[in-house]
């Protein structure tokens, strides 16, 4: 019951994108089951698979985020760059769209200060 159970809340917590919990669970569904139970160990295996599958994905889509960001980032600076007027350039920057990739940016950790 309590492997079945541990194993449930793994599962939900893999669909809520909780990947270091879910694997935590998971493995402990692994330890606590039945040692004549081979298919819920595999199981747990499988579900670990798919877990940290899902993890890498995420992690590339989160790089490719990243980049799209910097590279926004630079087209933005590099415009900015060719603004000399400090007012207008102010304005520029203030533009919703300009400000939220620059939020983003700080957020990240792309742009600091």
């Amino acid at each position: 019951m309590r492997v079945e159970a541990l194993h449930r809340l793994g599962i939900a917590l893999m669909n809520m994108g909780v990947w270091t919990n879910a694997e935590e669970v998971l493995r402990e569904a692994g330890r606590s089951r039945s040692p004549t139970a081979p298919l819920n160990a595999t199981l747990i295996h499988l579900v670990l698979g798919v877990a940290l599958t899902n993890q890498v994905d995420a992690a590339k889509q989160e790089e490719g985020g990243q980049n799209a960001l910097r590279s926004a980032l630079e087209q933005l600076q590099l415009r900015t760059d060719e603004i000399d007027d400090a007012a207008l350039r102010e304005s520029y920057l203030a533009l919703g769209q300009h400000r939220r990739v620059m939020e983003l940016a700080r957020e990240h950790g792309i742009l600091h200060g």
